[in-house]
């Protein structure tokens, strides 16, 4: 199918007339035509597809509310639902038969449960119950992944609805995070009630942010800087889509190498540090906590230096494990290299994957006051919450 078809009133109408024409086919044949016995079969299917286009016709966009047709529409589904169980008993036994019984009883009562899934701008999956049908409804729906455990939701994923009304919705977010190795998820929804429809959306969560391996990465320096600017990948940090920073990131057997550079009007050192301008470094491999280490600029009386977070004495700290040092540095612009211990960032060594958010904290504009400004989603807290991170998969080593 290579052309976009609309379900409106004029097309079901003429999907409508090519029905009647088949079923008029069919039922111009006689029995022996039909050695098998299977005409009353295809009568069937062309009649139940017929109602369900009138269905659609009624209840959809374009419908008029005629309540005699929807009054017809009832008793011809109640009269498909007699024929089908005798063309069943026909043919088949009566195991399962009341598993399609049971589909028509549903439609016979107008219940209908919709899930909506979604996947918010924060990461959150976002999941709906919405009551298209007659009656008030109670139940229980769920989300699911596949592959299995490819997801941990950080609450259990299910959502309990009580006497819900026709035409009403409820909903839940959840948070979750993707196993480790795993770059495409689908997720979903399930439930016990057969009154519950199937929903299903495909989680592209992991989008990756590649960066190189070097044998021998430079500790610091122009060497290090020049190694990072020529072949390290650079990430570009925008505020209301103008650039205010850069970063380069390479990564060597023992260490992070971090190229920054940003624009600020108010180059100061902040009280907490992280008030100040300067760098914010989170990462989290799936097994470890968030590390989170600050990179920041020389000002008048303090020179360039790096800090971490102690989370046992939940102080910031000097690092002296971090090597940086200031290439550049002039009224509203800086530009720093830091090697940084990957024991430091809770980075194993022979990881093939983390989680990265860099967050600048920078007055970019005259006036604007000092903002924190995210490279990958919009900041909530990254120290504590892990999820707005960026995926960062590190590529094969190279020996130059």
């Amino acid at each position: 199918v290579t052309d976009q078809n609309r379900l409106d009133a004029r097309s079901l109408r003429r999907i409508l007339d090519r029905l009647t024409a088949i079923r008029s086919v069919f039922a111009s044949r006689s029995k022996e035509d039909d050695p098998k016995g299977v005409l009353p079969y295809w009568i069937y299917a062309v009649d139940a597809t017929a109602l369900a286009v009138r269905k659609l016709l009624e209840y959809g966009v374009d419908s008029t509310g005629d309540e005699v047709e929807r009054r017809a529409i009832a008793a011809d589904l109640r009269r498909l639902r007699r024929r089908f169980q005798k063309l069943w008993l026909a043919r088949n036994r009566t195991s399962e038969l009341g598993i399609t019984l049971a589909r028509f009883d549903r439609a016979i009562r107008g219940d209908s449960l919709r899930t909506r899934l979604e996947e918010d701008e924060r990461g959150n999956l976002c999941f709906s119950i919405v009551n298209n049908g007659k009656r008030k409804a109670s139940g229980m729906a769920k989300l699911v992944s596949f592959p299995e455990g490819a997801m941990q939701f950080e609450q259990n994923p299910e959502l309990h609805f009580a006497n819900l009304r026709p035409g009403k919705s409820q909903s839940a977010e959840f948070s979750f995070q993707v196993a480790p190795g795993v770059e495409k998820i689908v997720v979903k929804s399930s439930s016990a009630d057969p009154n519950v429809s199937k929903c299903v959306l495909g989680v592209f969560k992991k989008k990756f942010l590649e960066i190189p391996r070097f044998e021998k990465l430079p500790e610091i320096g122009l060497e290090l800087a020049h190694l990072l600017f020529e072949k390290g990948t650079r990430c570009q940090i925008t505020l209301d889509g103008a650039s205010v920073g850069d970063t380069w990131l390479a990564m060597g057997s023992q260490s992070l190498g971090l190229l920054v550079a940003a624009r600020d009007q108010q180059i100061t050192r902040g009280q907490p540090v992280w008030k100040g301008s300067g760098f914010e470094v989170f990462t989290k491999c799936a097994d470890t906590e968030i590390a989170q280490i600050f990179l920041c600029p020389s000002t008048a009386d303090a020179p360039a230096a790096a800090f971490e977070l102690d989370r046992a004495a939940k102080a910031i700290v000097p690092a002296p494990q971090v090597a940086i040092q200031e290439l550049e540095r002039g009224m509203e612009n800086y530009k720093i290299v830091a090697s940084v211990p990957l024991s430091i960032l809770h980075i194993h060594q022979n990881s093939c994957e983390f989680r990265l958010e860099i967050v600048l904290t920078s007055a970019a504009s005259p006036g604007s006051g000092h903002q924190r400004i995210a490279l990958f989603h919009p900041v909530e807290d990254p120290s504590t919450n892990g999820r707005g991170f960026g995926f960062i998969k590190i590529l094969p080593t190279r020996n130059e």
